[in-house]
Parts: structure tokens; C-alpha cells; sequence
């Protein structure tokens, strides 16, 4: 049932899915269920995929516990503990309380990933375009369209990220000094380029754009020194 980086947190026995009797486990990644005698989970939802839960309102026959997916599916549990109604409502807290502590955690992950997947859409008409034509049109749901179509962009991403290593907070050691005509002049190492250009990808992709097609290098260090990038 479990993995090497997957623990089970709670474990319910005497709980139906579809008229199906089971247990449900939950994990530190995952909600699952799986029918009596069978050794295969038949039902499984990333935290990450869970939107939220609702339980049936008190005094109703049967004691249930629904999980709404971001995709607006759902599935419904049915604790059926022979003890009675009570020990069905135990077991139900059990699990929902379980779930009110795990869920926010995976949440703020999703919004980060949708923040994420955003700011690359904008940056990338394009891909902008093409999600329109096949996950807006429902050709293709979103997971599909990342995981495919976009997948390139986003292994970009993390490449940029893990090449990044440096804090920016060494730029608060480069001293301006006066020019002599109320101006300032930083003096600029290799080494210090080389720790901007790793530290903002960006900046070393617009330096590349411009140098010397453009802006003359003194030109373009002076643009990089009036910007939000030096002044975070």
C-alpha cells in the first residue's frame, strides 16, 4: 500500500464507495481508498488536486465525506461503522480534521504553480494562443497541455532556477563612487558580471540582445544600475 516516501496517516476501515465496501487511508501526499480483499487502490486524489471537502449535514441517515477536485469531480465516502451513528461521525471527524490540516499546505503549492504557469503564458504569446485553441476549447485539459505542449517551457524554468544558486545581496557591496560631474560610477569586475548574469537570467539574455548591437556595454551597466533589479 505504501511506498518508501509515502506514509499512512490515518487509516479507516468500514467505509463504502459506490455501495462498495473499503478502507480509506490518507497520506502525507494522497487520499485513497481501497475495496476489501483487494490489494489495488481503486480510488486515489492528490492533495494538490482536492479543491475541498464537504460532509453531510447533521441528522442526515447516512454519515458522508465528499472531496470536489479542482476539475470538479467528486467522490463521496460513506462511513458505515457498525458501532452506530456515532462512531460513524468519529470516524467522519477523523478524516475531515486530518484533511483541514494537510489540504492548506498543498494549496499554497498549486498557487504558486498557477502563478507560475501565468507568467509564463504571458511571456509567450504563442503558447498564449495555443492554449486558447486547445485547452479553452476543451480539446485538451490543462494537465495535458503542460505535461505536453508546454512542457519545454517549464523544464526551462527549473533549469533557470537550479543555474540561479547566488543571492542577489551581494550587489549592496558595490560602492558607487563620484564622477566628479555629479554623476556615479560602479566599478564592474568580471567576476561581479559573472554574478549578476547567474544570479538574473535575464539580464544576461537582454545583455546579450543588445551588447553591442544596441547599447554600448557602459550603456547597458548604467540601464542595469537604474533598475528594479539593483534598487530590490
Amino acid at each position: 500500500m505504501t511506498t518508501s516516501s509515502e506514509d499512512v496517516l490515518l487509516q479507516m476501515s468500514e467505509v463504502k464507495y459506490k455501495k462498495g465496501d473499503g478502507t480509506l487511508y490518507v497520506m502525507n501526499e494522497r487520499l485513497a481508498w481501497m475495496a476489501e480483499h483487494r490489494d489495488t487502490v481503486a480510488v486515489s486524489h492528490r492533495f494538490h488536486d482536492i479543491k475541498l471537502q464537504k460532509i453531510s449535514p447533521e441528522g442526515k441517515p447516512k454519515v458522508q465525506l465528499q472531496v470536489v477536485l479542482h476539475d470538479g469531480n467528486s467522490s463521496t465516502f460513506h462511513f458505515v461503522n457498525r458501532s452506530g451513528t456515532a462512531a460513524q461521525i468519529a470516524d467522519r471527524d477523523k478524516v475531515k480534521e486530518l484533511l483541514q490540516q494537510l489540504l492548506p499546505n498543498f494549496k499554497k503549492k498549486v498557487n504558486k504553480e498557477l502563478e507560475e504557469k501565468n507568467r509564463i503564458l504571458m511571456e509567450h504569446p504563442n503558447l498564449l494562443q495555443l492554449y486558447r485553441d486547445l485547452v479553452i476549447t476543451k480539446v485538451l485539459s490543462s494537465e495535458e497541455f503542460w505535461a505536453t505542449h508546454a512542457k519545454q517551457y517549464t523544464q526551462n524554468q527549473a533549469t533557470q532556477k537550479q543555474d540561479i544558486g547566488v543571492s542577489g545581496a551581494f550587489l549592496a557591496d558595490i560602492k558607487p563612487q563620484t564622477d566628479g560631474c555629479n554623476g556615479l560610477r560602479y566599478n564592474l569586475t568580471a567576476d561581479i558580471i559573472q554574478c549578476i548574469f547567474k544570479t538574473y537570467p535575464a539580464v544576461k539574455r537582454k545583455y546579450q540582445e543588445h551588447v553591442p548591437a544596441k547599447l554600448t556595454e557602459s550603456d547597458f551597466w548604467t540601464k542595469f544600475f537604474q533598475s528594479h533589479y539593483f534598487h530590490r
